[in-house]
């Protein structure tokens, strides 16, 4: 910490709570992408169960609450109404919800972020054992950022395998999140 403290290109530190997670990598839950519309010409992507839950009960009162979610894996499929009657998985996400606002909530105290410069994209989690959690939907938020040569970046964004209405809810919903950047 000393370290990074005295470092003028690395420091001041900034220490994120990620003991929680099966992982432990803070790429699991929050992720800096490059935001040229914004004037630090970055923002923060940040795991949102609450959002992830919100976009499958829009599914379920537009008649979807019988949709496939994890279509053709093995052992994995289910429906929205399957994920939002699961009454263990939906706790489990409202306590993985306040630790990730723990989370934004240091952002914006530590990095003077705006909430404007924190995006929130769908991610579902579930506890893999000994209250670890790990994203139960594909994270979309645990992208990788490729700068090209020609100036035009690309996002290599995992499929999030949501229910379709008629496009997948979890993907639009990062879309629309992601295009403004």
């Amino acid at each position: 910490r000393d370290y990074f403290n005295a470092s003028d290109i690395q420091g001041p530190y900034l220490e994120i709570s990620t003991e929680w997670l099966t992982v432990g990598h803070v790429d699991e839950i929050m992720q800096v992408v490059p935001a040229p519309a914004n004037a630090r010409g970055w923002a923060i992507l940040l795991a949102s169960p609450d959002l992830a839950v919100a976009n499958l009960q829009t599914a379920a009162g537009n008649g979807g609450g019988t949709l496939s979610v994890f279509t053709g894996r093995s052992g994995w499929a289910t429906t929205v109404n399957g994920i939002l009657n699961n009454t263990p998985l939906r706790t489990y996400n409202d306590e993985v919800q306040t630790r990730i606002d723990g989370v934004r909530t240091l952002l914006q105290n530590q990095l003077g972020l705006a909430a404007s410069e924190i995006i929130d994209v769908p991610v579902l989690f579930e506890d893999s054992g000994s209250n670890s959690a790990v994203a139960y939907n594909p994270g979309v938020v645990n992208l990788v950022v490729i700068p090209s040569t020609n100036g035009t970046t690309y996002l290599v964004i995992p499929d999030p395998e949501g229910p379709d209405q008629p496009g997948d809810v979890w993907q639009a919903a990062t879309t629309a999140a992601l295009q403004p950047l």
